[in-house]
């Protein structure tokens, strides 16, 4: 193994090529804080009985600049990281890791739950070593499947193919 080879944390998830996951899109700065900010509440209109590990997506959503503003400033409250701290702008379109879903209730006891709203529980956050850039998300659950890399150079497939 060489030196710049990465070597995953326990705390990183690795996708397998094929297999298809349960994916969940979450405005931008909410994906950043289930994945980095101890957010372990999902606020909603409705219960949920998925249960299990779930993919974070960042979706494409943006607010106008006082709604982001606002967004990073709840942000640093709830997680005690100074705003200079936080990051200026936040992945878009892409999956950043996944979370265990472990329940949905109403009255959860966390800083992050919204009153009456439902709380779908969050726990074991895990990163990925490089997040999936590029990926479309699509409303409340839905399907994805990480796709499987090519290990022939350009050339060598061209003339794998004839």
């Amino acid at each position: 193994m060489s030196t710049n080879d990465h070597v995953p944390s326990l705390f990183e998830e690795i996708l397998v090529p094929g297999h298809a996951y349960t994916v969940i899109s979450l405005h931008p700065i909410c994906a950043w804080a289930v994945m980095f900010g101890g957010k372990d509440i999902e606020n909603r209109s409705v219960t949920t009985q998925q249960r299990g590990r779930v993919l974070i997506h960042a979706s494409e959503q943006k607010g106008s600049l006082r709604e982001e503003q606002d967004l990073r400033s709840e942000l640093s409250f709830l997680t005690g990281i100074a705003r200079a701290e936080l990051p200026v702008t936040f992945l878009r379109n892409a999956i950043l890791g996944s979370v265990e879903i472990t329940d949905s209730v109403h009255g959860a006891r966390s800083k992050w739950a919204v009153p009456e709203q439902h709380h779908w529980l969050l726990q074991d956050p895990r990163q990925l070593a490089a997040p999936v850039h590029g990926v479309t998300g699509k409303p409340l659950f839905w399907s994805w499947t990480q796709q499987r890399k090519s290990t022939l150079a350009p050339q060598r497939r061209r003339a794998a193919a004839r």
